[in-house]
């Protein structure tokens, strides 16, 4: 059946909705090219992880930029 997804808040919420996405996409590449190519798995390892890092740089972004506005 269909899953209906609620509603997201702001930009941040989709922001992070779709890294998830990219991320988990990336997960299943990087496993089925393990059937075929040990280079592409690790390309695909690569950018998996060069995700996580910008996912990481922008929650410390983000988090910089809202102690900065309550203060």
């Amino acid at each position: 059946g269909l899953v209906f997804e609620r509603k997201k808040e702001n930009i941040g919420e989709l922001l992070f909705a779709n890294l998830q996405r990219v991320e988990e996409s990336l997960r299943v590449l990087e496993e089925i090219s393990k059937l075929f190519s040990y280079k592409e798995e690790e390309n695909f390892r690569r950018l998996r992880f060069k995700v996580y890092n910008i996912e990481k740089k922008i929650l410390i972004f983000l988090s910089q930029y809202a102690e900065k506005k309550n203060s």
